[in-house]
Parts: C-alpha cells; sequence; structure tokens
C-alpha cells in the first residue's frame, strides 16, 4: 500500500510589510528591534496554530508531507515607495523570510519554494532563491532551489502551481467565477497542445480563495497572509478582509480529497459616537 501523502499550499505571506506575516519581534541589521503590530500578531498565532494542525494530520495519517509555498513571501513592494515596509535592507528581508517558513520547513518532508510578483520580490524572484536556498528545498530541473512552475507528481496524481492566475473576480456575485475560467481554459490549452492535464491547478496572488472545476480539472485558488494594506484599504476592502489559511490536499488511495484551512479576521467594530 503507498502512504498517504499530504500536500499543503499556501502563499502571500509578505513578510516585511506592515501588514504581512512575521514573529512578533524582529532584529533590524543595524541591532534595532521591531515589534509586530495587533493584526500581525494575530496572523501570527493562526500560522502556528496551522503548522500544529498539519502535524497532527500527518501523524494521524502517517502521512508523507509535501509543502508547496506559491509565492510572494520577501517583500520589497516597488509599488509603496518604502511607506508600508519595515526595512530596505535585502538580508533582513532574506532573514526575516527564511524564519518565517521554518515553521512550514519542520514539518515537511518535501518542500519546494515557488516564485512570486517581481515587484514583490525583486526581478526574476530574485529573493525567493535566496530564501529558498537557505531551507533544503527540492531543486527546480533548472537546478535553482526556487521554481516558476512546480508540477510535482505526488502518489500518482500530478499537482501543478503558479503564482498569478490567468483569471479572477472580486464581486460577492461571480465569486469563484475566476477559476471556473481558468479551468476550463487550462484544460482546453492543453488539450490543444496535446499535453497531459494535471489534476489540480493551485494559483495565489489575489488575496482570496476561489475554486473550480472542469473535466476533471481542479483549480484552486489559495488564501493569503496579509492585513490589509493603503491599497487595499483604499481600494474599499477594509471592512471585509479576506481569512487566511491554506488548502491541505490529501491523496489516498488513488482519490484526492480538498481541505481549506482558514481563519476569519476579528470584524471591525462600531465606534460610539
Amino acid at each position: 500500500m503507498t502512504q498517504p501523502a499530504l500536500v499543503v499550499a499556501f502563499s502571500d505571506i509578505h513578510v516585511n510589510s506592515v501588514a504581512g506575516l512575521i514573529p512578533p519581534t524582529v532584529r533590524r541589521d543595524d541591532g534595532s528591534t521591531h515589534r509586530s503590530n495587533k493584526g500581525q500578531r494575530w496572523l501570527w498565532k493562526q500560522y502556528l496554530s496551522l503548522w500544529a494542525d498539519v502535524a497532527k494530520r500527518k501523524e494521524e495519517l502517517g502521512a508523507r508531507c509535501v509543502v508547496v509555498f506559491n509565492g510572494d513571501g520577501p517583500d520589497r513592494n516597488w509599488h509603496s515607495n518604502g511607506y508600508d515596509l519595515i526595512a530596505v535592507s535585502r538580508s533582513d528581508i532574506v532573514r526575516w523570510t527564511v524564519d518565517v517558513l521554518k515553521p512550514a520547513r519542520a514539518v515537511a518532508d518535501t518542500f519546494v519554494v515557488n516564485r512570486g510578483t517581481p515587484a514583490h520580490e525583486g526581478g526574476t524572484g530574485e529573493l525567493s532563491e535566496l530564501v529558498a536556498q537557505q531551507l533544503d528545498t527540492l531543486p527546480s530541473p533548472e537546478g535553482s532551489a526556487s521554481w516558476w512552475w512546480p508540477v510535482l507528481d505526488i502518489n500518482g496524481k500530478v499537482f501543478a502551481f503558479g503564482h498569478r492566475p490567468p483569471h479572477n473576480t472580486r464581486l460577492e456575485n461571480t465569486r469563484n467565477n475566476g477559476a471556473k475560467r481558468t479551468a476550463f481554459a487550462r484544460w482546453a490549452a492543453y488539450h490543444r497542445m496535446g499535453d497531459p492535464v494535471p489534476d489540480v491547478l493551485t494559483f495565489s496572488h489575489v488575496h482570496h480563495v476561489e475554486q473550480g472545476e472542469h473535466c476533471g480539472l481542479e483549480v484552486r485558488y489559495t488564501p493569503p497572509w496579509k492585513q490589509g494594506d493603503a491599497y487595499g484599504n483604499s481600494a474599499g476592502f477594509a471592512g471585509v478582509l479576506e481569512p487566511v489559511g491554506a488548502w491541505i490536499y490529501t491523496v489516498r488511495d488513488g482519490e484526492i480529497t480538498f481541505k481549506l484551512w482558514e481563519r476569519r479576521p476579528p470584524a471591525i467594530k462600531a465606534v460610539r459616537v
């Protein structure tokens, strides 16, 4: 009998953003320290809870665990002119991201780092590559420690991972339509090219969950690990922050089951005036 496998996909931790995931206290290169805000402390608590739950599930199933970090880890956001960053030093950003990913790495038998948005991670995902080099990752076929497009055969099921999905929707009345369009479009493209169709495609980047399916091709978008930032607040999302979390896929006896692990941020309370 083949050993069961857990596949955990998470993303968009945005380490170094004042709205991103980071330990409660971090040291800068100059010896000074940064203390997290209230929302970041909440994020960190949920993050540790995720990996405790994954470790428990792994032990219960007697499974091996494949963890895929699906991009936007180290953040040196070019869009903000530095206003929402804790530090600008690349050495700080890389070191903090490695520390944040260590709880995930400790649970994983195989650990994969996918590259994210160049505007966050540097051109060609250079910061993600520097992070991956310190985490004993599964190397890409090109020999780099991080990937652009991991395609993994896990217990006979094929999982492919990309950071940015080709389709997306943020409207409540059309929720999941982006993933459904992606499922059809990619299924059609694979058939047009005569290539094998994966069993599961996982995307990230859009900071909300979607799921869709077409002719057996399952598509999932991962939840984020970030609070509202200046962009999201100005766009009107401050009052409807998405849950944080991860997709957990279980591959057992030739079947895949899907579990969304998520935690909802505390609701904003009205202030009596």
